[in-house]
């Protein structure tokens, strides 16, 4: 895990190492952080870019689910350049009301042709764009639902590879529904 604030970054490590059982890294730079990796997640609020395309390796699955307001950036233009398949939940909301995606508009990059729909891909429609992605890229505008669809893909895909300890978690429903 990198942050900019090197207290933020171990006390995450720290907290989340202990309720996971799993060994966790704090990093100095996001480049050691991303090292090796086969999904980069960025989540931030940041008024610059928390990731930087020049990182960016082929094959990287690259999340970004914070920076959803205009004021705030997590990726920088290159980053989303460099992406050749974006899926969103909302990709008009990502598009329009992003500080990421207003940036790399008036840097003059086209992405528009990129985006598919978290329900397109859920249906099997675009698994052929999938397999050819070289730089895939899951953008959320905060919606929780397809946040949890997204984390069930990649829980489910983490236990195929070994990857992954199932934790002891379960989901309640309130007001009697």
């Amino acid at each position: 895990v990198y942050s900019r604030r090197a207290e933020g970054r171990e006390a995450f490590a720290k907290q989340f190492e202990g309720e996971l059982g799993l060994k966790i890294r704090a990093c100095g730079s996001p480049e050691e952080a991303i090292d090796g990796m086969s999904v980069v997640c960025a989540a931030t609020n940041a008024d610059q870019p928390a990731f930087l395309g020049k990182w960016m390796n082929p094959g990287v699955l690259l999340v970004s689910i914070g920076a959803t307001l205009p004021e705030h950036w997590e990726l920088d233009a290159e980053s989303i350049d460099r992406c050749d398949f974006i899926v969103a939940d909302v990709p008009e909301e990502i598009m329009e009301d992003t500080g990421c995606f207003i940036a790399a508009k008036k840097a003059g990059v086209a992405f528009e042709h990129k985006f598919a729909t978290l329900n397109d891909l859920m249906l099997g429609k675009l698994d052929d764009r999938l397999r050819a992605a070289r730089f895939p890229m899951y953008r959320s505008a905060g919606a929780a639902l397809q946040d949890l669809a997204v984390a069930e893909i990649a829980y489910h895909e983490a236990k195929r590879r070994a990857l992954c300890v199932p934790l002891p978690i379960e989901f309640a429903v309130k007001g009697g529904r």
